[in-house]
């Protein structure tokens, strides 16, 4: 199982400056490319469709300024259901969801996932 290429490339400046960079993040993938992806509570993820879906586990602790730990890779299809791979046990604390909502269709979301997991 290849490791994924993506890594967090902050949040933008749009959404720091009116205090939401905790609600957006852009990831790049090994080609450079970044993608912005919007936290979203993981009750809400049954209703999401189409949509590039990271879940992640955040750095433990406040001063922690390690990269967030990737667990979960996939894309959600119009039907509403989850597709993808886990690369490790999902905890319950500190795992935060991250979705991408800008990918035009099927493909366009396979080419993201390709670009983040280095394939």
């Amino acid at each position: 199982m290849c490791r994924p290429a993506f890594m967090t490339a902050g949040s933008p400046d749009s959404a720091r400056a009116i205090g939401l960079a905790d609600r957006f993040r852009y990831w790049s993938g090994a080609s450079g490319r970044r993608y912005l992806f919007s936290c979203v509570a993981a009750d809400t993820l049954d209703d999401l469709a189409e949509a590039v879906l990271l879940i992640v586990v955040e750095p433990d602790g406040e001063a922690a300024h390690g990269e967030p730990r990737l667990v979960w890779i996939g894309s959600i299809d119009r039907d509403g259901v989850r597709h993808g791979r886990s690369l490790g046990p999902i905890p319950t604390e500190r795992t935060r969801c991250w979705a991408h909502f800008l990918a035009r269709d099927e493909d366009a979301r396979a080419a993201i996932l390709a670009d983040l997991t280095g394939s």
